[in-house]
């Protein structure tokens, strides 16, 4: 059997998604497709403040619902601890958004989640990006043409990112246990 696994890697700036499919019978992951939805604040005095966070919390939402379709979970960081007023407006924005998907979410930890990337807790940005390029080589990361050749650009840290969350949330008792259910359906 084979299901639709989504991966987010939530902000108010940069949102990456994967999504994936999970083989049961091999336990193997492939990553289908990965977006980076990105929502910059639009300047200028007409627009206020919560008028446009609002519109792009619709983005970022509208966006996850409708890699959400045809999905049998989400797997997610769930953003904890802000050092300003306006980080602690995007967390509470950005869980809002994952408490509202419309289907069930695997939470898991940053430290889960670089431990499954990479095998270490310390993991960087390049670290993680060099990891989920070379598991999903196939994947459609973004890419950009330097001195004749193609290279990752650094945005991808957010699709690497989604990857890896669908990683770890493969290894979570949470989704172990809800696969045991969904095989024991199926049959």
């Amino acid at each position: 059997m084979k299901l639709k696994l989504i991966g987010a890697d939530p902000s108010l700036t940069n949102t990456g998604i994967a999504i994936c499919e999970f083989d049961t019978d091999t336990g193997q992951l492939a990553v289908k497709e990965l977006r980076l939805v990105e929502t910059d604040n639009q300047k200028g005095k007409q627009v206020r403040q919560n008028s446009d966070d609002v519109r792009r919390a619709r983005e970022i939402t509208q966006a996850l619902h409708t890699a959400c379709e045809g999905a049998v979970f989400a797997v997610s960081e769930v953003p904890t601890g802000a050092q300003s007023a306006r980080a602690a407006l995007a967390f509470g924005m950005v869980i809002g958004i994952l408490a509202g998907l419309p289907v069930p979410l695997i939470q898991v930890t940053p430290t889960e989640v670089k431990m499954a990337a990479v095998g270490h807790r310390q993991a960087a940005k390049q670290e993680m990006i060099e990891w989920a390029m070379n598991r999903h080589p196939a994947a459609n990361w973004l890419l950009v043409k330097r001195g004749g050749t193609m290279q990752p650009v650094a945005k991808n840290e957010h699709l690497a990112d989604a990857v890896a969350v669908v990683e770890a949330g493969i290894l979570t008792d949470q989704f172990r246990n809800a696969l045991a259910m969904l095989t024991l359906r199926a049959a």
